[in-house]
């Protein structure tokens, strides 16, 4: 038989939390270290990953005497996620309408167009916030996979809406690149890349 594989740092903390959540007690810490024994957790390891839990706020402690007692109930990590479901859908939202703001000042940009270079370089930075708020939203995605499989779903169609909006802004910088050449046969494509390297990687997000 091959070697048994020892528990990971989350399946510890998933462990010694819920000897919490089933006892419903106050611990000193060797009594955890006892009990986390018995579900496979090494004495060793358990005063480490109890800090970590603590310093998570997700189990509670008190000095009672010259003893420190720990305890914690279902109720809190249940409340717990609830407000970091709540933080995150306000993160969506207000992303959702930095989005929607910047999709209108590109539109009324790109009717102006009385300063193509100006223009070139507001839509670089549209672009290159986007991406950024594309990447935080995968954060956010990956924070959400333990907690409620339907938020993953609708931060990933956040993303997309993002991603869509990134590879349009993309394509009006590429318009105006088009724009700038036909109305300056001396200046070409590869000039304006040395110019503004970000036209030599630009390109639609896949």
């Amino acid at each position: 038989m091959g070697k048994k594989r020892g528990l990971s740092l989350e399946e510890k903390r998933h462990r010694i939390l819920q000897l919490y959540y089933d006892k419903k007690e106050a611990f000193k810490l060797p009594e955890v270290e006892k009990i986390a024994a018995k579900k496979g957790v090494t004495m060793q390891s358990v005063k480490d990953v109890n800090n970590s839990l603590l310093y998570d706020n997700l189990i509670e402690s008190d000095k009672i005497g010259s003893s420190t007692f720990f305890w914690s109930l279902p109720s809190k990590g249940y409340n717990l996620k609830t407000k970091c479901i709540q933080k995150y859908d306000e993160d969506i939202e207000r992303s959702k309408k930095e989005i929607e703001g910047a999709k209108k000042r590109i539109e009324v940009e790109k009717e102006m167009r009385e300063d193509p270079e100006k223009e070139r370089e507001g839509k670089k930075e549209e672009i290159e916030r986007v991406r950024k708020e594309n990447e935080e939203i995968g954060v956010k995605i990956l924070g959400f996979e333990r907690t409620d499989p339907k938020k993953v779903e609708e931060v990933q169609k956040k993303a997309k809406v993002a991603k869509d909006a990134a590879n349009r802004w993309t394509d009006n910088l590429f318009e105006v690149q088009s724009y700038i050449t036909d109305k300056n046969p001396n200046i070409t494509e590869e000039d304006l890349a040395k110019q503004f390297p970000i036209l030599k990687d630009l390109d639609n997000i896949d």
